[in-house]
């Protein structure tokens, strides 16, 4: 697991933090904003490195980072936490303690942007309170609040090389909890049993948090698509579809799944299993610089209709981004579009990291979906991710 050490560098922060910061800049730039007001965690965490509570439940929006269009950040950080940023983050040097509840906390905000001339013009939010908008709207009526939502997540589409030894390290984080979990399978044990196996072996390897419990899914859970572990216990012949994208270190995420039978494997499962395979291999061989992005679904629909199954294909997404959130962008695929809609990205660029997880779902019978991280560079895809697949479950059908 990656660790900083004095007799190598690894990762050379201050050059990740300015990279990030100048991706930010780029984006407000190009969007013409004066600044953008983040209060999403882990918006927050790219712009400024502050590890802060991830549970979505507590204090999701208590904080917020304000970047100006000249790289100026000003952190408002929870009162309880000033002293620990103060004390341990010298590259904050503007940081204002914030009282508990956000609009309470108009005034310090208001004042900051008059002290930094930002008074007119378009600012951007991500996930600000409407109460604190409100407030800012009425009290400086000349700036205008638009959407800011895009501005980190595109900033984040490119990744830098210290980027990808901390996603690389997430990856692995990934691949240890699958492992664990593909390693607990059996008749009797419980779908809560098998994750709870994986959360445990993450944090004790040093993860921050782990962004949900591993998924877990087995029989009928399988293809209803519970997106949640359960008391079930796995029975002879069940599917399992296990997901398990929930490491987040260093700021950053990894995600995988994979999918296993409980004892012996029908015919008809195994060419499920075969049907996802061949999608996500199909599918990767598109990720390259300058595809566009509608290739790899055009690819992955291939294998599902070679193996006689593209009605039975995940009705959710194909892939996504993997960042600082575990889902940023680029979407690929997402099959609840009715149309082709025109997206700001439209064409996949080296050095983008794309987690690919095609799906498989049949009533009666088993889902489940393979997936990997995958680094896009000018010699092709490189996958991330390397936890083993089931090749007894492989087969020549369709």
């Amino acid at each position: 697991m990656l660790l900083n050490v004095d007799w190598e560098e690894r990762v050379n922060w201050e050059r990740l933090r300015k990279y990030r910061i100048d991706r930010i800049v780029e984006q407000l730039k190009k969007k013409g904003l004066r600044a953008v007001m983040l209060s999403k965690l882990d918006t927050i965490r790219y712009a400024t490195s502050f590890r802060g509570v991830y549970t979505w439940q507590f204090h999701g929006n208590r904080y917020i980072a304000l970047i100006t269009d000249e790289g100026h950040v000003s952190f408002f950080v929870g009162s309880g936490e000033y002293s620990k940023v103060r004390e341990t983050m010298p590259w904050l040097t503007d940081v204002t303690p914030f009282p508990f509840v956000m609009e309470e906390g108009y005034d310090l905000v208001e004042a900051k942007l008059r002290e930094l001339g930002i008074t007119k013009g378009k600012v951007g939010v991500d996930m600000m309170k409407f109460a604190m908008i409100d407030k800012i709207q009425r009290g400086m009526p000349d700036l205008e609040l638009v959407d800011g939502y895009s501005v980190v997540e595109n900033a984040q589409l490119v990744k830098n090389p210290d980027e990808i030894v901390l996603l690389k390290a997430n990856a692995q984080l990934a691949d240890i909890g699958m492992t664990t979990m593909l390693d607990h399978l059996g008749e009797g044990v419980t779908e809560i049993e098998c994750s709870a196996a994986a959360a445990h072996k993450l944090m004790m390897l040093g993860c921050e948090d782990v962004a949900y419990y591993p998924l877990c899914e087995s029989g009928m859970h399988s293809w209803n698509t519970y997106k949640y572990p359960t008391t079930k216990r796995m029975q002879r012949g069940d599917m399992v579809w296990m997901d398990c994208g929930v490491p987040i270190f260093c700021g950053y995420t990894g995600d995988i799944a994979r999918t296993a039978v409980v004892g012996p494997a029908t015919d008809l499962q195994k060419r499920i299993y075969s049907a996802m395979y061949d999608m996500l291999w199909y599918a990767t061989e598109e990720l390259r610089p300058g595809g566009d992005i509608n290739k790899p679904v055009e690819a992955a629909n291939r294998a599902a209709e070679k193996h006689g199954l593209q009605d039975k294909v995940y009705f959710g997404i194909l892939g996504h981004g993997v960042g600082t959130d575990l889902h940023i962008a680029p979407t690929l695929g997402d099959s609840s579009l009715k149309s082709a809609v025109k997206r700001e990205i439209e064409t996949l660029s080296e050095n983008m990291v794309i987690s690919l997880e095609p799906g498989i779902f049949y009533h009666g019978v088993g889902g489940g979906a393979l997936e990997n991280m995958i680094l896009i560079t000018e010699h092709g895809p490189e996958p991330m991710t390397h936890c083993r697949f089931e090749e007894h479950l492989l087969t020549n059908i369709g």
